[in-house]
Formats: structure tokens, C-alpha cells, sequence
């Protein structure tokens, strides 16, 4: 099945609704607001985790008479 993403003038969209809803192969998931403020969350919060990831600096190497005490 293939998805297509269709941006409707608000004034068209009831229109354009109904006519798409009366073709029996079309299957439509309308995207409400609460759906989009979730992904805004989502796409936000894995921004901050790649920032720190980023950020972060990296730890000191051992040396090899360091990492062979710790063994």
C-alpha cells in the first residue's frame, strides 16, 4: 500500500473529505493536533538526547597498566 501526504486549504478540506471518502480504496487516518504535539514532543526530546550525546565528553583512556589492574 502506498501513502501520499496532502496539505488541503481549510475551506476545501470537508470537500475533499467526502469526496475521498465515497472511494471505496482509500483508507484515510486523519492527523489530529494531539497526534502532531506528541511527534513535536518525541522529535524534541531525541534532540536534547543526541545534544548531550554530542556534548558529552569522552572518557579519559586507561592506560595499560591501568586496564590490566582492573582486570
Amino acid at each position: 500500500m502506498k501513502q501520499i501526504l496532502i496539505s488541503i486549504p481549510d475551506v476545501k478540506y470537508s470537500f475533499f473529505m467526502e469526496l475521498i471518502s465515497n472511494m471505496g480504496f482509500v483508507k484515510i487516518e486523519d492527523i489530529d493536533s494531539d497526534n502532531k504535539e506528541e511527534i513535536k514532543k518525541n522529535i524534541s526530546a531525541g534532540a536534547k538526547e543526541l545534544k548531550k550525546t554530542v556534548d558529552s565528553k569522552p572518557k579519559k583512556q586507561a592506560t595499560l597498566k591501568e586496564f590490566l589492574n582492573e582486570l
